[in-house]
């Protein structure tokens, strides 16, 4: 990119030096009496073409620099991510956005991406992980997203495809436990957008933790991070479309379930904790 616009760089400044020399030679030549007033004018205007050619090509050097510039500036840039778990790598990538990085590793089956931008120091308001954990096969894999998302009502659940496989994605607030000395924490509350993949005999969990108030400008931003995720392979269409439909299935069997038994057990603004079987994934981190 650098390349490119020093070139357009010095195409802008050959252009304007064109049109400034041949101003330059005829004011000179006029007065040093090499040539006469009609000459001049006969001159200046036999260049005026030329001069023409020569702006509208530097407009159009300049409006492409503005153009590139805004592009590379707005575009999410894509980036391959490595997980290892059980002494097997595990590659995906991510489209990250603008303004954002990905966090130093901290565990090995697990990355980060935060809401700061190369370089700065920031404290990050949002935090988006990625998280790989194999399974027995493909059908433990969906057990496991059935069993992990049951801890959420129904109304939550968003069954949907991400990568070319079958996800669960749920969304809800999270009251943070409070330390036992000191002063308690200025959010005590968060929202979590969690969402579960079962990417054949693997399961991804991507979890992001954003203000509790976030607007719905970010809650987008968080949720295009997860639905860009990329992985080496896709799902045979047909198989596909029978996990989602078990998915589908499994959902619409809990909002019976619940139904049936007591519409308050869960409270409808927030989720206190997590299932043994999300505190079990984060026991299952493996340090770098």
């Amino acid at each position: 990119m650098g390349m490119l616009n020093n070139g357009v760089f010095c195409g802008l400044l050959f252009n304007l030096s064109l049109i400034r020399g041949s101003n330059l030679l005829i004011r000179d030549m006029y007065h040093n009496g090499l040539i006469g007033p009609e000459r001049a004018l006969a001159m200046f205007d036999n260049f005026k073409p030329i001069r023409n050619v020569l702006s509208a090509s530097v407009m159009l050097l300049a409006t492409g620099v503005i153009l590139f510039a805004t592009t590379a500036q707005g575009k999410d840039a894509l980036t391959t991510l490595s997980l290892m778990a059980n002494n097997l790598e595990y590659r995906v990538s991510v489209q990250v956005p603008t303004n954002w990085s990905v966090a130093p590793q901290v565990f090995k089956n697990q990355r980060s991406l935060i809401d700061v931008a190369p370089g700065m120091s920031d404290n990050p308001s949002t935090e988006v992980q990625i998280y790989v954990e194999p399974r027995l096969d493909r059908k433990d894999g969906l057990k496991q997203i059935r069993e992990a998302t049951a801890f959420v009502s129904g109304q939550a659940k968003v069954v949907t495809e991400i990568g070319g496989w079958p996800a669960i994605q749920i969304q809800y607030k999270e009251v943070l436990p409070q330390p036992s000395q000191g002063s308690p924490s200025s959010d005590p509350e968060v929202l979590r957008i969690s969402t579960y993949i079962a990417v054949d005999a693997t399961l991804y969990v991507v979890t992001a933790t954003l203000p509790v108030d976030a607007d719905a400008a970010l809650r987008q931003t968080v949720v295009g991070i997860t639905s860009s995720l990329n992985f080496s392979s896709t799902s045979d269409a047909e198989q596909l479309q029978q996990d989602l439909q078990f998915l589908r299935a499994s959902v619409l069997q809990e909002q019976g379930t619940a139904l049936a038994t007591s519409a308050s057990f869960f409270p409808s603004s927030s989720i206190i904790g997590f299932t043994a079987v999300a505190e079990k994934l984060h026991s299952n981190l493996t340090a770098v």
